[in-house]
């Protein structure tokens, strides 16, 4: 079956000598910083867009901030952006001539912002000359029209698979530069499919979440797509029900081909607790607890390949044994937690308790900072602090402790 980025561009210039046509200091209005501005018409806004990327290909240091950027593109209308995109000597099709990948990655940025702009004004138009984007493209035009925009991929997707060969989608390839600049490892079909699926519901959720889970409600067929699920988590508004979600998500069958498994992209119920427990982290994590066991059960009837039952545990190869383990979900969902906000985390958990196992689990697979391993297991070994405030990390003795009955 189965988002929506405006930023806006600012430029760290270096100087330049004016040319004709060039932009001038009148051409821009001030913004915060010296460093930014602010492009005023659509023919400035062009002349500007390709003298950034030429530097952009030319020289690999140059930096160009995304707000003064999108801020650009967002005078241009769709002939203008695919006047910019057309040009072959910034974006080849693959397989790309010797040195262009390297320009291509340089590029992205400013591909990706003219591409998410191109979804948010004519969406046909872009699958039809860019299918390459349809990730970025899809996904900015569901945040304006989900139920448009779900046809729009239906459609497009049929065609893609009536004929030969479905494009080869942005960022889904794996290479090695060097070796004629060809993908060494393109995705399946499906693989595709469901990534362009999961962009298009991750802008349709940011929008309209409800009635983004309808369509997903009402996929025919026994299971839904993994990643696709994933894609509506990620769409999810900041402050979201997370518990309600969390019960329409427990109840839906989902899989996921073996090629395309990954815990970070394919598993919904780490997805949404990942995002849950930095905002509820005491709900996040006992709703974890209580699904566990039943999630345990689960994998032990399942056969070893069975992804569709890896709900509650994640698959991971241990390099010093040489056997696959499954971790709780918690694991990921406390290791992620750490990672993007440690200090919250760390106040957390100096108040509550966790597992031990959780914590050596921890230490172990993540690949954090020494200094972050080293903090999590000196409050590890400070197990007296667990479970109390941090302002009662300890019983004080009495000093003058009353008399047993008795005495």
């Amino acid at each position: 079956m189965l988002v929506l980025l405006a930023c806006g561009l600012v430029v760290l210039p270096a100087p330049v000598q004016e040319r004709p046509g060039s932009f001038t200091e009148a051409d821009f209005a001030p913004a915060k910083s010296e460093t930014r501005f602010r492009v005023r018409s659509m023919r400035k806004a062009m002349v500007w867009l390709r003298e950034i990327t030429i530097r952009l290909s030319e020289d690999p240091d140059f930096k160009v901030d995304t707000r003064s950027l999108h801020m650009a593109i967002a005078l241009l209308g769709g002939d203008e952006i695919t006047q910019l995109l057309d040009n072959p000597d910034h974006w080849p099709k693959p397989p790309f001539p010797d040195g262009s990948w390297a320009r291509w990655k340089q590029l992205a940025p400013l591909r990706e912002a003219l591409l998410e702009r191109l979804g948010g004004l004519d969406p046909a138009l872009g699958l039809k000359r860019f299918p390459a984007g349809a990730q970025l493209i899809l996904r900015a035009a569901a945040a304006i029209d989900g139920p448009g925009t779900l046809t729009l991929w239906l459609e497009s997707r049929e065609a893609w698979r009536s004929a030969d060969r479905s494009p080869l989608i942005d960022n889904m390839c794996q290479w090695i530069e060097g070796v004629g600049e060809v993908p060494t490892i393109a995705p399946e079909k499906d693989e595709e499919e469901n990534t362009v699926g999961a962009s298009l519901l991750e802008g349709w959720a940011s929008q309209d979440a409800a009635a983004a889970w309808r369509a997903i409600d009402g996929v025919s067929g026994e299971f839904c797509s993994a990643t696709e699920l994933c894609g509506f988590v990620s769409g999810l508004p900041d402050g979201s029900a997370w518990a309600d979600w969390a019960a329409k998500l427990l109840p839906v069958r989902w899989q996921v081909a073996e090629h395309g498994f990954d815990a970070g992209t394919t598993n919904p119920i780490l997805a949404l607790a990942k995002r849950w427990v930095k905002e509820e982290p005491a709900q996040a994590l006992d709703w974890l607890n209580v699904q566990q066991p039943k999630w345990d059960e689960e994998l032990k009837s399942a056969d070893s390949f069975d992804f569709l039952f890896w709900r509650g545990r994640i698959p991971f190869w241990r390099g010093t044994s040489g056997h696959t383990e499954y971790l709780p979900v918690e694991v990921f969902v406390l290791a992620d937690w750490i990672e993007a906000h440690p200090q919250d985390a760390f106040e957390w958990l100096d108040a509550n308790s966790v597992d031990d196992d959780i914590l050596a689990e921890l230490v172990g697979w993540s690949k954090w900072p020494e200094s972050t391993k080293e903090e999590l297991i000196r409050r590890r070994a400070d197990s007296g602090r667990r479970g109390r405030p941090p302002e009662e990390s300890a019983p004080a003795e009495d000093p003058d402790p009353a008399p047993s009955p008795g005495e």
